[in-house]
This record gives C-alpha cells, structure tokens and sequence, in this order.
C-alpha cells in the first residue's frame, strides 16, 4: 500500500475514506478543490460549445431566405414605397402581420417598419423557443 493510499480497517472491507493521508504534501482539501474547479470548468466549456453548436444554424439558409422573403413581401405590402406599412396595407399584403399589428406597432402610431415586423418576428421565435 503507498503512502497515498486509503487506510483500511480491519473490521471492515471498505477503505476509511475519513482516514486518507496528505498526497506528496497535498492536503486532501486542495486536491478536492482542484478536482471541483476542473470539473466546473469542464461543465462550463460543454455550455459554451453547446451554444456554439446551434449559431450557425441561427443564421443558416433557411434564416436567410425567410428574412429575404419577409423583405419582398413588405415592398411589395408597401404600396406607398415610404418604408412604413399602413393597417390596410399590411391586411392586403401581409395577413399574419396584420393579425398582430398592434404588437408589432409599439410607438402607436398606425404604421410599422420593417424592422419593427423583424424584431417582432425574432421576439415571437425566441419565446417559442424557450429562451
């Protein structure tokens, strides 16, 4: 048995793990909190690699052609071509915009922009999501 070894009892089969001795001039408690802070580390890396896992498909092909297709339906919503759409516009060209037109108009003044539609957009994925 070496020096680092549990101590056994000799009424038991088990190892007196209370009864371990100093490890080449490590106490037991800093080993204990090496072990904690490197088990922390590694649970802290799996989070961030699991985040960066699901990045790229945040921003894939699909995000790409809803975000272009969202784009040509508001210019083409945007009879007036003033960057704003108007209640009855976005009932003519954007039907669920328009369901939720009063959300999406947070200053209240009676139109929306396009960035206002995304943010909303981006708002309602999130909590659908969980996030």
């Amino acid at each position: 048995m070496g020096a680092c070894a549990p101590r056994m009892s000799p009424t038991r089969s088990k190892p007196n793990l209370n009864a371990l001795p100093a490890c080449a001039g490590y106490p037991t408690e800093n080993i204990m909190k090496k072990m904690i802070a490197v088990l922390a580390l590694c649970i802290v890396s799996a989070g961030a690699l699991a985040q960066s896992a699901e990045m790229p498909a945040a921003g894939g092909p699909r995000v790409e052609r809803a975000v272009q297709q969202l784009q040509a339906r508001f210019a083409s919503a945007n009879t007036t071509h003033d960057g704003k759409l108007t209640r009855e516009q976005a009932a003519a060209g954007m039907p669920m915009v328009a369901k939720h037109f009063d959300e999406i108009d947070a200053q209240r003044n009676g139109s929306i922009t396009l960035p206002q539609i995304e943010a909303f957009m981006t708002q309602e994925m999130m909590s659908r999501r969980g996030g």
